[in-house]
């Protein structure tokens, strides 16, 4: 799934049904605002353009779960703020 910048609920990710196949959201760049998120086991998250994150209550990151920026964007961890 591909998410566009904005404010949101919950952010719940699925877990991911094998390694291979991982459960992911993608963020197109810029601010996000959660009321929490809740990855499951294996899931991502990822960013093509540089991502601003606030969370109002918080994050759960489930076993094996990955916050990274997308392998093609060129980006580093520097790119994704997260803010709690």
């Amino acid at each position: 799934m591909v998410l566009p910048p904005g404010v949101y609920g919950a952010l719940v990710i699925a877990d991911s049904p094998t390694a291979s196949r991982p459960t992911k959201v993608t963020f197109t760049g810029g601010a996000y605002t959660f009321c929490n998120i809740d990855t499951g086991h294996g899931s991502r998250i990822e960013t093509d353009a540089p991502v601003d994150v606030s969370v109002v209550n918080g994050v759960h990151l489930g076993n094996v779960s990955m916050t990274q920026p997308s392998a093609t964007s060129g980006l580093t961890s520097n790119d994704l703020r997260l803010f709690v």
